[in-house]
């Protein structure tokens, strides 16, 4: 339904690429006054007014009406792994299509990853919620999977592969966060249990549903690993499924 221009980026790539161009100046400049010593190539956590607006009242030019103030956020490894895993799956996406761009964004997830790794605890705090919500994440392992996962596939580094293969929630229960699985009950920053697999908080099962999408350099039995818990979550969704008097989301 979006329609197709006389362009040969297909229409979604280019809705896409709006986002991630806005994505990639949210990364931390080396000459930053406030935190380009130490936290150039991370990403700012997030932006937007100073207090709360009403967007469906009037959408735009409300600044001088209003009294408000666009403002950023500080930093977060969160944020910094999150456009990471979004802009490693861009450079395959693009490959082929715009090859300068799907470089452009290799270069940015490798440089936002390494960021990470090296400011590895700067989290978003969870009750910063005045003009815009929190998006709070005090656990940002999932994250590093899911960024891994990304690189991984897009690059067939052993690096990315060696990174992923560590991963394992400690806050999760069950016991089936970990590398090649995926959960169906989120834990870590805002959530506690959620009936979910991944939401935007809570990013492992993205990186393992990636790895079955390209599964090049995995072993047999990683790829077995990684089918079976697929379809052992989707068996836990089609039970609550039958217990439900109507649908659920998944």
């Amino acid at each position: 339904s979006i329609p197709q221009t006389t362009k040969n980026t297909p229409d979604i790539l280019d809705e896409a690429r709006v986002e991630l161009e806005w994505m990639f100046k949210m990364i931390v400049k080396s000459n930053d006054p406030y935190y380009g010593s130490d936290k150039a190539g991370m990403v700012y956590h997030k932006m937007h007014d100073h207090k709360w607006t009403g967007l469906a009242v009037q959408a735009w030019d409300y600044a001088e009406k209003w009294g408000t103030i666009r403002i950023v956020k500080p930093p977060s490894t969160a944020a910094t792994l999150n456009v990471a895993a979004t802009a490693a799956q861009a450079a395959r996406l693009w490959k082929g299509i715009d090859d300068e761009f799907a470089a452009e964004c290799l270069a940015n997830a490798k440089l936002t990853y390494e960021a990470a790794k090296a400011n590895p605890d700067v989290y978003a705090p969870l009750d910063q919620a005045i003009g815009g919500g929190a998006y709070g994440d005090d656990y940002v392992e999932d994250d590093f999977y899911w960024a891994a996962c990304e690189l991984y596939a897009a690059t067939g580094d052993q690096t990315y592969y060696n990174d992923l293969s560590k991963y394992k929630n400690a806050n999760d229960s069950t016991g089936n966060d970990k590398a090649f699985s995926l959960t169906t009950s989120l834990g870590g920053g805002e959530n506690s249990g959620s009936f979910s697999s991944f939401n935007w908080g809570c990013t492992a099962g993205l990186g393992t549903l990636t790895l079955y999408l390209n599964q090049d350099g995995l072993t047999d039995s990683g790829k077995a690993t990684v089918e079976d818990a697929i379809v052992s979550a989707a068996a836990e969704y089609i039970a609550q499924e039958n217990e439900e008097g109507m649908g659920i989301p998944y």
